[in-house]
């Protein structure tokens, strides 16, 4: 075997086991696990101007906890 054919085996195996991981990932997602869905939620707050996190999942519902200003700041819809 080449150091070619090697190396693309290689890579193949690589790309297989992280698809493997990220299919793992996303149907323990889609199942709210609620480490794996306060950990994706709570990245996507880490940007937000209000300081957010979330707390639990209960079934298909999220526990959120958002610090607003005032009540004003929370917006109608």
């Amino acid at each position: 075997m080449t150091e070619i054919q090697q190396l693309v085996r290689q890579r193949d195996h690589e790309r297989a086991q992280r698809q493997a991981e990220l299919d793992h990932w996303w149907s323990m997602l889609n199942a709210n696990d609620e480490d794996v869905v306060l950990g994706v939620v709570g990245s996507a707050f880490d940007d937000n101007e209000a300081a957010a996190a979330p707390v639990g999942v209960a079934g298909a519902k999220l526990i959120l906890v958002v610090l607003v200003p005032d009540a004003g700041a929370v917006p109608e819809k």
